[in-house]
């Protein structure tokens, strides 16, 4: 049915606007999960502050156990294969050795390295076959190795065996452990190390820990001695002091 005209203008008449629905009620089940969500939200936060205040608290005791680990800490040792020459290169050795002899009293042989590691990239570092073969040769052509008492004797004036040779190492680096020492035992010989000693313990496993140190000079094969507390300047990171 039409709304009737107005008689004097002929417009008819604006209906009333209809009422906006009513928002429906939030269920009982929204409400609840928002609390849930909201009480595990500050549970979370709970739980993060209270591991932000223990790690606070623990570090000191962390760093005390991983200082005192640290130079506690012993590492693998590694068996290199035994190096055997042909009878003709042993006597090749020999010859050679006995062609140069020198006198007691004369300058011993000082061989100075570095490190001993497979797979690097440093002029420094030989390694284990190389250094191997390097400590049989010796043996073979009958060199008798220095300790550093020898060493000081001599340099005051006192005379050392024929066909001396004095194995040294500079800074102390993991090498000497892993596998220069069962080298040098296993062709008897004697190593003297020169050990940087700010820097042992650190930058694992470039340098030897304390405890591995003692072992070595406990065995009676190696001498240690201090090469300089630090680097030398302009050196970066671990790596061999020029």
């Amino acid at each position: 049915m039409t709304a009737p005209h107005d008689v004097r203008t002929g417009a008819r008449p604006s209906q009333a606007p209809e009422p906006a629905p009513a928002p429906s009620p939030v269920p009982e089940t929204a409400v609840a999960e928002t609390r849930r969500l909201v009480r595990l939200a500050r549970i979370l936060a709970r739980v993060l502050l209270a591991l932000v205040a223990l790690a606070v608290f623990a570090s000191p005791f962390a760093y005390t156990f991983y200082v005192h680990y640290r130079d506690q800490w012993f590492g693998p040792q590694l068996t290199t294969p035994a190096v055997r020459f042909p009878a003709a290169e042993l006597t090749r050795f020999r010859n050679a050795a006995a062609a140069t002899a020198q006198a007691p009293g004369e300058q011993p042989v000082i061989l100075a390295y570095h490190d001993v590691a497979w797979h690097s990239t440093s002029q420094y570092v030989v390694t284990p076959a190389e250094f191997g073969a390097q400590m049989a040769m010796l043996r073979a052509a009958g060199y008798h190795t220095l300790t550093a008492r020898q060493i000081v004797r001599y340099v005051r004036g006192g005379s050392v065996p024929a066909r001396s040779v004095a194995i040294t190492f500079d800074d102390g680096t993991r090498g000497l452990w892993t596998y220069a020492d069962k080298i040098l035992r296993r062709y008897h010989l004697h190593g003297i190390s020169f050990v940087i000693t700010s820097r042992v313990g650190t930058h694992r496993p470039y340098y030897l820990t304390w405890q591995e140190i003692k072992s070595m000079h406990a065995s009676g094969n190696w001498d240690s001695s201090p090469h300089r507390r630090s680097p030398p300047q302009g050196s970066r990171g671990p790596g061999p002091a020029r």
